[in-house]
């Protein structure tokens, strides 16, 4: 029965998929036939399923990897199109009903679409490779370390590959390294599900210039699962030096403790209760929990953390889609305390699909923290 029932849905979306599609592939075709007369329609609609099915088609077929970058754009296209498209569409028939001429409707709407469109892409690419800083003081109470105060620098969802290369990742190093910080987070979604492109252009050695005197510690994404190649990721990462925490416990003695959880993808995931069933966790030093996906956010007070960390929603990446990570997290960018937990959820340094942000930004969280002894 759930055999049935998920073919059905991937049936479902697929026609619904392909007649978005084909609508707005009409809809493109029926400005150019208004304009120059050509009929065009097969064509085009031939041209945008080749494009909308090119992600899936690259993703499966290795040679075929292109695609999957041409897809990945793709989708910022169709997004675009999905909210401006019938828009334009309904106000070129209201107007054509109060007696305006028809064809140069056509003619200024098609203008207006494709002017917008420049718009879209220029201030969504801008604000995908123009990293902010976000700045953040928190005290936490009642811990004994050695600490008097901590500096953190914060990196989610880099999503490193053909659209995010050396200029992506030199330009975070450069910003990393000037905020010289105590330590360094990467939480998760570090490569675009798999570590060849990375390697290959060998951009993960750029990382072993990196340095933080507490050390540099990451967990995975879901993206580092979806790729199957998670064992070739942790140890490319171990080797240039970020500690991979996986359902583990990493204490800096008299100083730090740090919780890395595996993501909410991986089926071996620990519970939250049996993962602070650890005999080395010890309740007097600060706690931090790395954890990709901020799902479990408000069971953390019931434990002695005192920092959760996590990226993953993008803050939605290109608007609304933030209206959609606002209902399905308790925290879906930003901060907020939950109990003594002070969470933290970066809307990412990187992009997923498209290299396009509208209504979130490219960020690195920079987390100042300072610490006051038990009583």
């Amino acid at each position: 029965m759930k055999t049935v029932k998920v073919v059905l849905s991937i049936t479902l979306f697929l026609i619904l998929y392909t007649s978005i599609h084909l609508y707005f592939a009409w809809l493109f075709s029926y400005v150019i036939e208004t304009v120059t007369g050509v009929q065009s329609f097969w064509l085009i609609a031939i041209l945008f399923l080749l494009a909308g099915y090119s992600f899936p088609l690259g993703q499966m077929i290795k040679p075929l990897r292109v695609l999957k970058t041409f897809g990945a754009i793709w989708f910022g296209f169709i997004q675009f199109a999905f909210l401006v498209f019938p828009a334009a569409h309904a106000i070129v028939w209201i107007a054509s009903r109060t007696g305006i001429p028809f064809e140069p409707l056509v003619y200024s709407a098609g203008v207006s679409v494709f002017l917008l469109f420049i718009i879209y892409a220029a201030v969504g690419y801008y604000f995908a490779n123009s990293p902010v800083i976000r700045d953040h003081s928190i005290r936490v109470n009642k811990v004994s370390t050695e600490l008097t105060e901590m500096k953190a620098a914060v990196i989610s969802d880099t999503h490193f590959g053909p659209l995010a290369g050396r200029a992506a990742v030199e330009r975070l190093l450069e910003k990393l390294t000037s905020l010289n910080p105590d330590i360094i987070f990467i939480v998760g979604d570090f490569v675009d599900d798999e570590p060849d492109y990375f390697v290959q252009h060998g951009l993960h050695q750029l990382f072993k210039k990196l340095k933080a005197p507490l050390g540099i510690y990451g967990v995975l994404g879901n993206h580092e699962y979806y790729g199957g190649k998670r064992k070739e990721i942790t140890e490319m990462m171990e080797n240039i030096g970020i500690h991979v925490l996986l359902d583990d416990v990493h204490t800096i003695d008299g100083k730090l403790q740090i919780v890395g959880r595996r993501d909410k993808t991986d089926r071996k995931r620990h519970s939250v209760e049996r993962l602070f069933q650890d005999q080395a966790i010890k309740g007097e030093l600060p706690l931090v929990v790395l954890d990709h996906q901020p799902v479990e956010l408000e069971s953390f007070p019931e434990y002695p953390v005192h920092m959760s960390l996590s990226g993953h929603t993008h803050r939605g990446q290109i608007w609304p889609n933030h209206v959609f990570t606002q209902k399905l997290f308790p925290l879906d960018w930003g901060y907020k305390q939950f109990g003594q937990v002070h969470s933290f959820v970066s809307s990412g340094y990187g992009f997923w699909g498209p290299p396009l942000r509208i209504g979130s930004r490219s960020e690195i969280l920079f987390i100042q923290v300072s610490f006051s002894g038990a009583p």
